[in-house]
C-alpha cells in the first residue's frame, strides 16, 4: 500500500515512524540528526513538513546520502 503525504500538512515523530514502519525513537533520532530537515521542536514532541518526508523519501536523496 503506498504511503500518502500531504505536503502542506505537519506530521509527528510517531506518525513518521508509522509512514516509515520503524521505532519512534529512530523517527526521532532523523530529527535530531538533521536526515529529515526542517524539524521544529515544539514543546517536547517534533513537528515535520509533510514536504520534508517527500524529499527524505524521493530516490534521488537517498543516492545522494550513500
Amino acid at each position: 500500500m503506498p504511503i500518502i503525504i500531504n505536503p502542506e500538512a505537519f506530521y509527528t515523530v510517531r506518525d513518521l515512524a508509522e509512514m516509515l514502519n520503524k521505532s519512534v525513537i529512530t523517527a526521532r533520532r532523523y530529527c535530531t540528526n538533521k536526515k529529515i530537515t526542517p524539524c521544529k521542536k515544539v514543546g517536547r514532541e517534533w513537528i515535520i513538513p509533510g514536504k520534508s518526508i517527500i524529499e527524505f523519501l524521493s530516490p534521488d536523496k537517498r543516492r545522494r546520502q550513500k
